[in-house]
């Protein structure tokens, strides 16, 4: 609970800090600044071998060496990144058509070089279940930058208060992280750990990739191939949906996986559970989607103001979209239980081959809502060969998952449908008394479609409280 609750607290205070420079700058400054946002976090992405991760899960990990020779990768990293950023400054600038600015892109290239000096103690920390020190790094940042976001963006009122923000919390990152160690900060040259870091982490390196082009590909393709203008208002409406979709995905993975894990050797009870996660976390995408095609504009006009209102026609598209990724965490989790890691990839593969197509039609003179179709497409394609892999690699029934798929697929179609059609007619404040009955209603038509959820998941709450009141 700690852990997720910190983890969510991250999230929130980094949606809180956007939505108060949102309503304080521009919507194209916003748009540029999402350009910042998307060029550290790939370059971030570009350099993860999972150093964290190996300290934490290694055999041969814990000692005072391995942790200085680590932190001297980190800083090489960091300084290798740095430099390729500030390389790149000019094309990336050009992409999006703003060369004028082309300093503020070679400024960036500060944020990994700063990342790099992290103290790796509270990653270590992690290995002996103390957890305390990782929650007062990550939220202590994220407070810090939220907490600066009004008097930085009401002073600079642009996109650089963005730019410098990345820059302060990467800064409060770094000084958190040294305060809170225990063993002193040393770096030390060390080839054999070197090897060892990067065996262990370029599968890592290689999925940050297609991570980042899955989750992120979308504005890239706005941003690159229309305006800034449209990729501030696109942005603050991804932000705004992706940011609970995947809080939710992550608390059923967190869930399900060690229950899933520890019923590998009864096919019975593996296949009831089977069953139900998937059913579940079907069920929950299927409400998410009703509800942000019915209650998601007034919500998002409230947060962001009247400028970010072109968004508000393709908030329906892009909740079933999300919605969709959010229904493959049930059969992508099953698959993670059974080590099958491979399945992951390929689906992930399949939904990115989906930006080749939005681009297309990018180039052919559509614009924002092809996108998104093609988004679409494409997470509907990466849930079908996610169930498809399951039956292939695993020997495991979906053909029972047909008729749920069906219903859900349908009353996604018809909220969005509805929230295109039907709600433009509404004021955006006469829109929140439709919500409930709405969300009701398909909450019923879902439980109906989807029975294991009643039949098996009493039994599995039960079974799980018995085990942890065990443990404790």
């Amino acid at each position: 609970m700690l852990v997720s609750g910190s983890s969510a607290a991250s999230a929130v205070l980094s949606f809180a800090r956007n939505v108060l420079i949102a309503r304080l700058i521009s919507v194209e400054d916003f748009g540029i600044a999402a350009t910042f946002t998307m060029t550290v976090l790939f370059m971030e992405l570009a350099g993860n071998v999972a150093v964290d991760r190996l300290i934490i899960q290694g055999q041969k990990t814990r000692s005072r060496g391995f942790q200085d020779a680590a932190q001297l990768f980190q800083v090489l990293r960091g300084a290798v990144s740095a430099l390729i950023l500030f390389a790149l400054a000019r094309p990336i600038a050009i992409i999006f058509d703003l060369e004028h600015i082309t300093w503020a892109y070679q400024l960036s290239a500060l944020y990994p070089l700063i990342r790099g000096l992290a103290h790796l103690d509270a990653c270590r920390a992690q290995r002996y279940l103390r957890f305390m020190p990782i929650i007062m790094v990550e939220v202590g940042a994220a407070a810090f930058a939220t907490i600066a976001a009004v008097p930085l963006a009401l002073w600079l009122q642009d996109f650089t208060a963005v730019l410098y923000l990345i820059l302060l919390q990467a800064l409060a990152l770094v000084a958190i992280s040294h305060r809170v160690a225990r063993r002193p900060y040393r770096l030390r040259w060390d080839a054999a750990v070197f090897r060892q870091i990067f065996d262990f982490g370029w599968p890592v390196l290689i999925g940050g990739f297609v991570l980042f082009f899955t989750q992120h590909g979308d504005r890239v393709i706005v941003g690159a191939a229309l305006s800034v203008r449209e990729l501030g208002w696109f942005s603050a409406a991804l932000m705004t949906i992706f940011v609970p979709s995947n809080m939710a995905s992550r608390v059923c993975l967190s869930l399900f996986l060690p229950i899933l894990s520890k019923a590998q050797d009864n096919r019975d009870k593996f296949d009831m559970l089977y069953a139900t996660v998937v059913d579940l976390c079907l069920f929950i995408a299927t409400l998410y989607a009703v509800a942000v095609a019915i209650a998601g504009p007034p919500v998002f006009h409230l947060l962001f103001g009247a400028r970010y209102d072109a968004a508000l026609p393709l908030l329906g598209l892009l909740g079933a979209a999300l919605s969709l990724g959010l229904a493959r965490t049930g059969p992508a989790t099953v698959a993670m239980s059974r080590g099958d890691t491979k399945s992951l990839l390929i689906a992930n593969l399949v939904r990115l081959s989906a930006l080749g197509l939005a681009w297309l039609a990018v180039r052919m003179g559509y614009g924002v809502v092809a996108i998104v179709v093609c988004g679409l497409i494409g997470e509907f394609a990466a849930l079908v060969t996610a169930h498809a892999l399951l039956r292939l690699r695993s020997g495991l029934a979906v053909g029972r998952f047909i008729a749920p798929l069906a219903v859900a697929g349908a009353m996604m179609a018809g909220t969005v449908w509805f929230s295109m059609a039907v709600l433009p007619g509404f004021s955006v404040w006469g829109q929140i008394p439709l919500a409930i009955p709405v969300l009701l209603a398909a909450a019923g038509a879902g439980l109906m479609a989807m029975p294991n959820i009643v039949r098996f998941g009493p039994q599995i709450l039960r079974e799980n409280i018995a085990s942890g009141q065990g443990r404790a």
